[in-house]
């Protein structure tokens, strides 16, 4: 007696997908929409043969190709299964095969004019922002590098030449100096630049139409509460703030740094003055290289002295540059943040201005003690 066919088609019962049979027809929607032979084979199990693959997932239908159709029992082609549908999905809508993806129609292609769309360039104040952040760690790494505690605390009875040779060498002398000369620079380069966009007139845009949504009236409940800080004068309109906390941030993390380098200074006379031939030390000195000259390990001393003494001094004078434009900037806004970012200034001109007085002294010094050749 022969079987009844299945009340799924094959095409759907092989998915295990329940079959979409219209009314009337003897094809269901899915094998419509396909174009596929829309079959119903007996019910119960089919005697698997070896050479049909088997269907791992609802999405991973195999494409047979007409040579494998050959090679496939006559029992099987007689049943006109066609596995070469699309793969079909239950979470995407289905899509005729000669609509391909813009990926599969240009190939090679559209790499090429992937690549064409390129990133637009960073504004000036987006790449002043970038480059005193980077400096802000440099001077950091170089702070951390620089510390004294080692050398301030040593026993009277120790060699402490010994001792601050090789304390020397362990801390990478040579590339933390070079590392500040060169970073030091560059925020004397950036200073002009930075205050230009910092205290750049910004255009406003008056609204002239009677109409617009800002003219609207806020509910009596909350507009004292959504107006606090927006036209109160809190904010600083002539002054980026932004860039004012990171050139500060910069400005004060060097003077960090010089003054550590002072504390070192110190540690080096009092072993100077403890040498019973008062001369210039073998320390481990090493040459240095500040843009394009390579200072000698002969006049490595004397040389870092007048150039930090250098340096300070043009560092000053862009701490004075930016108390002024700062005042003159908030002179008229009586407010706390106001006061604050003049009070910032105050400092970090001080603290500048002191940090070059003990380096004009430590230079002076060293030539009297004859280290200067």
């Amino acid at each position: 007696m022969p079987r009844a066919p299945r009340t799924s088609c094959d095409r759907c019962h092989a998915q295990k997908l329940k079959c979409a049979k219209q009314h009337g027809s003897r094809i269901c929607s899915r094998c419509m929409k396909a174009g596929a032979t829309c079959n119903f084979s007996p019910s119960g199990r089919v005697v698997a043969v070896p050479q049909i693959p088997v269907v791992a997932a609802i999405d991973a239908i195999p494409v047979h190709t007409p040579q494998h159709y050959s090679q496939e029992p006559v029992a099987l082609q007689d049943m006109e299964m066609q596995f070469d549908w699309p793969s079909i999905t239950l979470d995407t809508p289905w899509e005729p095969l000669p609509e391909l993806t813009p990926e599969l129609t240009h190939g090679p292609d559209s790499a090429a004019s992937s690549s064409d769309q390129t990133e637009p360039p960073e504004d000036l104040r987006t790449s002043i922002v970038r480059r005193l952040s980077n400096l802000a760690a440099e001077f950091d790494k170089v702070y951390s590098s620089a510390s004294t505690e080692e050398l301030r605390h040593v026993p009277n009875d120790e060699f402490i030449r010994e001792i601050a040779t090789k304390w020397g060498k362990e801390h990478n002398q040579q590339k933390v100096l070079e590392q500040l000369f060169a970073s030091t620079q560059e925020l004397i380069g950036i200073y002009p630049e930075a205050m230009d966009q910092m205290f750049r007139k910004r255009e406003k845009k008056d609204c002239q139409d009677p109409g617009c949504i800002h003219h609207e009236p806020l509910p009596e409940k909350f507009a004292d509460a959504l107006d606090l800080g927006v036209d109160d004068g809190m904010a600083l309109e002539d002054v980026d703030q932004f860039l004012f906390d990171h050139l500060h941030l910069c400005h004060s993390r060097l003077n960090d740094v010089l003054g550590s380098l002072l504390l070192r200074l110190k540690m080096c006379n009092i072993i100077a003055v403890r040498n019973p031939v008062l001369e210039e030390s073998d320390f481990d000195v090493p040459s240095l290289t500040v843009g394009n000259v390579v200072v000698s390990a002969h006049s490595a001393t004397s040389m870092q002295a007048v150039l930090l003494v250098h340096l300070a001094a043009s560092l000053v004078a862009g701490a004075q540059k930016l108390k002024a434009k700062t005042a003159l900037s908030t002179q008229q806004v009586k407010t706390g943040k106001a006061r604050l970012l003049e009070l910032r200034c105050d400092v970090l001109v001080e603290e500048s201005e002191a940090r070059l007085k003990l380096l004009k002294i430590a230079r002076d010094h060293m030539s009297e003690l004859r280290f200067d050749p």
